[in-house]
C-alpha cells in the first residue's frame, strides 16, 4: 500500500465540494453517487436507505493507529470527513491503537476504519464484513472510469433503451470497448475485474509481466465465464498507450504516460500515487478527460460497502 504523505492529503476537506463538481462534470454523478454505483445501489431509488440502513445513523468511528511509521497527520481526520460529506455519521476515536477500537464498540459503532502501513480497512463490527482499501479504490476508479465514457457507449442509445442515468455503467455494452490496465497490484487487479464484470475486454500491462499473466489466470479462474478472449497481457507499453483510449493507471510510479499518448478521445481514471501522467501529458489532457485522487473515490466506496 502506497503511504500518503501528510501534504498529499492536507487540502481534502476543504475542497470536497469543489471535488463533487469536478466529479459530476465528468461522469454526471458525484462522490456519493458514484460509490453508490460501484457498490450496485440506485441513487436514484435510495433516498439514503441502502440494504435496509439509513446512512444518516450509521455510524463508523475512525481509529487513529501509531504502529509502524506512526500516524499521518490529519489522516483520520481527512477519512471522517469524505464519510460525513457522502452522508455517514462519523467521527475520529478520542483513543488510538487498540484503546480506540474499545472505544468504537463502548460507544456501540456500526463499523470502523483504521490504516497501518500495510492495510487500510473497514470493518462492520456486526457483521464482520471486512472492506480493503486497495479493493474499494480499483473498483471506485473504474466505475468512474465507465460513468465519463458514458458506459463505453453513447448516452442518447442507452437512454432510447429505457436505462437510467444512474445505471448506465450496469447494461454491460463495453463488450467491444478495450481498457488499458496498467498495474496488476491490488488496486489495478480489483479495476481489472470490475471491468471484466462490465463487459470490457481488457490489456493488463506490469512492469513484472509475470504479475500480468497470474492476474489473467486468476480472473479466468474465478468467474463463472471464460473471460479467456477479453484479456490480454501486454509487453509493450508504448506501443499499448498507442492503441487505447481508455486507461486505468494504477502503479505506484511517475511519467508512466507521456504527451504523445494523449488523444483527443483519451479518458484516464488513476488510483496511483503519484500520478503516472508526466507534466507535459496533465497539461495536454482535457480537464474532464482524467480523474485522479489520494483518497476520497476509495473512502467513498468502503462506507457504502461496510452497509452491507
Amino acid at each position: 500500500m502506497t503511504r500518503l504523505k501528510s501534504t498529499d492529503i492536507e487540502d481534502i476537506e476543504t475542497g470536497l465540494e469543489s471535488y463533487d463538481r469536478s466529479l459530476f462534470a465528468k461522469t454526471g454523478c458525484n462522490l456519493a453517487e458514484i460509490a453508490m454505483t460501484a457498490n450496485s445501489y440506485d441513487y436514484e431509488k435510495n433516498e439514503g436507505y441502502f440494504n435496509g440502513k439509513n446512512i444518516k445513523n450509521f455510524n463508523i468511528k475512525v481509529v487513529p493507529v501509531t504502529a509502524g511509521l506512526g500516524i499521518i497527520s490529519t489522516f483520520s481526520e481527512t477519512v471522517c470527513a469524505i464519510l460525513k460529506h457522502i452522508g455517514f455519521k462519523a467521527s475520529v476515536t478520542k483513543n488510538k491503537d487498540s484503546s480506540g477500537i474499545a472505544e468504537a464498540f463502548e460507544d456501540e459503532a456500526d463499523a470502523i476504519m483504521m490504516s497501518d502501513d500495510n492495510r487500510f480497512v473497514g470493518i462492520n463490527l456486526n457483521t464482520r464484513k471486512v472492506v480493503d482499501n486497495s479493493e474499494a479504490t480499483g473498483r471506485a476508479f473504474s466505475t468512474a472510469l465507465a460513468l465519463m465514457a458514458k458506459g463505453f457507449e453513447r448516452e442518447d442509445v442507452m437512454m432510447a433503451k429505457g436505462l437510467k442515468r444512474a445505471n448506465v455503467i450496469m447494461a454491460k455494452k463495453v463488450a467491444r470497448t478495450n481498457v488499458l490496465v496498467m498495474g496488476c497490484g491490488p488496486v489495478g487487479q480489483s479495476a481489472a475485474e470490475t471491468l471484466i464484470n462490465l463487459g470490457a475486454k481488457i490489456t493488463l500491462y506490469d512492469i513484472a509481466e509475470k504479475k500480468a499473466q497470474l492476474l489473467k489466470s486468476k480472473i479466468n479462474k474465478n468467474f463463472l465465464h471464460n473471460h479467456k478472449n477479453h484479456i490480454e497481457v501486454a509487453t509493450d507499453i508504448k506501443k499499448e498507450l498507442a492503441n487505447h483510449r481508455l486507461i486505468i493507471e494504477a502503479t505506484p510510479v511517475d511519467d508512466t504516460i507521456g504527451k504523445e499518448f494523449i488523444y483527443p478521445e483519451t479518458l484516464v481514471a488513476a488510483p496511483g500515487v503519484p500520478l503516472g501522467l508526466s507534466i507535459e501529458a496533465l497539461n495536454a489532457i482535457p480537464e474532464n478527460h482524467l480523474i485522479h485522487d489520494k483518497l476520497e473515490l476509495g473512502v467513498a466506496v468502503m462506507g457504502f460497502s461496510l452497509l452491507r
